[in-house]
């Protein structure tokens, strides 16, 4: 590439003068135009639209487009009644299933918490009703002894609960 530029270029010759352009052709400047404002008064497509149309027109519109907003605030309202309806009919179907669930653990409950069902099944593991029943009533003073290392002294409580009793007795 190099070389092909030193073929065109010969030995002796100037180099372009960039400054003697030739002068560019002055362009042709446009007539000036004036536009005068108004309208036609002689075509009927340019006739000005009576007042009282205009005002139909626009009142027109208004009335489109509040109805419109009346029909999208009517069709929100609806669709957020029927999401709700929905939200508490599944409310319902839970409410009515954990009812029956409810039912059913009363009934249980009630079978194996009777005292006929329990003394059975005490007999079937062999075990027989005391003949004779004591109550005992505890009532626990408000000192605990304990012992030297610390844990709790039961002979020592249970004497001093015995103290309490025969106290608060006679």
């Amino acid at each position: 590439m190099a070389q092909a530029a030193r073929q065109r270029y010969t030995y002796g010759t100037s180099a372009y003068d960039y400054s003697a352009r030739a002068a560019r052709p002055q362009r042709s400047t446009r007539p000036d135009v004036t536009v005068i404002p108004g309208r036609r008064a002689d075509n009927p497509a340019y006739a000005a639209i009576p007042e009282s149309f205009a005002r139909a027109f626009k009142l027109l519109i208004a009335v489109v487009a509040v109805l419109a907003i009346v029909c999208g605030l009517r069709i929100w309202l609806w669709s957020s009644t029927v999401s709700a309806l929905e939200t508490v009919d599944k409310l319902e179907t839970s409410l009515a299933t954990a009812q029956a669930q409810t039912n059913e653990l009363e009934i249980q409950h009630s079978i194996l918490a009777s005292s006929s069902r329990i003394e059975n099944e005490a007999a079937n593991l062999g075990m027989v009703a005391p003949e004779n029943i004591t109550y005992l009533k505890v009532v626990i003073p408000g000192k605990i002894l304990t012992n030297t290392d610390g844990s709790i002294s039961l002979s020592d409580t249970l004497a001093n609960i015995q103290q309490y009793a025969a106290m608060t007795a006679g």
